[in-house]
């Protein structure tokens, strides 16, 4: 018997479970837990309109709100958006050394871009384009947003590096909602100090959030 293929409805609601999943798999990763009451429903076949916009309204502010995190170097523990603030505050701090620095290069010695950066990236989005109804509307603006945010050595160096460990798009990935997990764990090869992995983190749920899967 032919399995029956998920409504619309069903689809949306599958989506926005994963994310919230996903953005608490990556809270939980930075010490952050949730303990104090349930932040995801029971997982439901068959979903109403009312349940897809309760999980919807998941943001990930909303998410935080309902975490807590430990400090292992000095054993507090915090509410989640007391934690929140002090990882952005440390994030722009980071950010904000980061510019100065690579400002001050630049005034010095103005580089080429790198070529073989630009050759590793050009393949990857040669590779994306056969799949121009699924993965690649995906992975363009994801791709684009990692550039923009960690330069192009950088997301060479987590592409060519995700791809020697075995991170490959198949059908398979490109036509589902895999591509998520492939984005994910492609980022674990993306090389990023702690408050750098933060800004990513940020990006990225800030993209996931405005991103729509592809019909």
């Amino acid at each position: 018997m032919a399995k029956r293929k998920a409504s619309k409805l069903q689809q949306e609601y599958n989506k926005e479970y994963a994310r919230i999943q996903r953005a608490m798999r990556r809270a939980e990763s930075r010490g952050y837990f949730f303990d104090v009451e349930p932040v995801l429903p029971p997982k439901t076949k068959k979903p109403t309109r009312k349940e897809l916009n309760r999980l919807k309204s998941i943001t990930p502010d909303k998410l935080y709100d309902k975490a807590r995190a430990y400090n292992p170097e000095t054993g507090e523990i915090y509410s989640g958006k007391e934690a929140r603030a002090i990882e952005r505050r440390a994030s722009a701090q980071k950010a904000a050394e980061t510019r100065r620095r690579k400002t001050e290069i630049q005034a010095v010695k103005q580089e080429p871009l790198p070529v073989m950066a630009d050759i590793i990236i050009g393949r990857f989005r040669e590779m994306i384009s056969r799949f121009p109804g699924s993965a690649e509307p995906v992975l363009t603006p994801w791709l684009d947003n990692l550039i923009n945010v960690r330069g192009k050595e950088a997301v060479a160096t987590m592409l060519e590096d995700g791809r020697a460990a075995g991170l490959i798009i198949d059908n398979k990935v490109a036509y589902s909602q895999m591509i998520y997990t492939y984005m994910a764990d492609m980022l674990s090869y993306l090389p990023l100090d702690s408050a750098e992995k933060q800004e990513v983190t940020d990006s990225m749920e800030e993209w996931e959030d405005n991103s729509e899967w592809p019909e």
